[in-house]
C-alpha cells in the first residue's frame, strides 16, 4: 500500500487499490465489499476429505505461509485458544505463497479471490469457518488532483459494482 501511495502523492498513478486504513484527508475512497480469507493448498499433500470449509484452529498447526497483514488476524483468532499458529512464512506478495503451496510446503493463506490468479490442477481452496477472518480493500485517489475520463469512468464502474454487490 506504501507504494501505491507514493505513487498517487508524486503523480504517477491516478488510482490505487490498498487495504484500510484509509487516508480521508488525503484521499477520495471506496471501500470495496469484503473478502474472506481462505487456503490454497496442494491436494496431493493435504487432504481437507471433501470439506466445504475449514477452522484456522483446525489447521493452525500445519505450515502456514501467510501475507504479513493477514498476521494480526490470524493471532485474533488463535490466541483467545492458547495456540500459537505454526507461521512457516511470511510474505509482503501473494505469489510466491502460493507457488510454495503449489509445491505442497504449506496451506496458504489469502483472500478467495487470490485463488483465480495461479490456478493450478493441484491446487485446491478452502474458505474459512470463522468470520472474523476476512479483509478489505479500497480504490483511492487524490482530492487535489483532476482525474481523466478513463479514471473517472473506472471509478464509475467500481461504484456500481459496490452498489450491486453490497445490498
Amino acid at each position: 500500500s506504501q507504494r501505491v501511495h507514493d505513487l498517487l502523492a508524486k503523480g504517477l498513478a491516478e488510482i490505487g487499490f490498498v487495504s484500510p486504513p484509509f487516508d480521508s484527508e488525503t484521499y477520495n475512497t471506496l471501500a470495496l465489499p469484503a473478502e474472506k480469507l481462505c487456503i490454497i493448498y496442494n491436494k496431493k499433500n493435504f487432504d481437507f476429505q471433501n470439506q466445504t470449509s475449514i477452522s484456522l484452529l483446525a489447521i493452525s498447526q500445519l505450515p502456514l505461509l501467510i501475507h504479513h497483514k493477514y498476521l494480526p488476524l490470524i493471532e485474533k483468532v488463535c490466541t483467545p485458544a492458547l495456540i500459537a499458529p505454526n507461521i512457516f512464512c511470511q510474505s509482503d506478495d501473494i505469489l510466491p505463497l502460493i507457488a510454495w503451496a503449489k509445491n505442497g510446503l504449506g496451506l496458504a493463506i489469502v483472500t478467495s479471490t487470490a485463488y483465480n490468479i495461479f490456478t493450478h490442477p493441484d491446487l485446491a481452496t478452502l474458505p474459512f469457518t470463522e468470520e472474523l477472518l476476512s479483509t478489505g480493500r479500497g480504490v483511492i485517489w487524490s482530492k487535489k488532483r483532476r482525474l481523466s475520463p478513463a479514471a473517472l469512468k473506472f471509478i464509475d464502474v467500481i461504484s456500481n459494482y459496490i452498489q450491486t454487490h453490497t445490498n
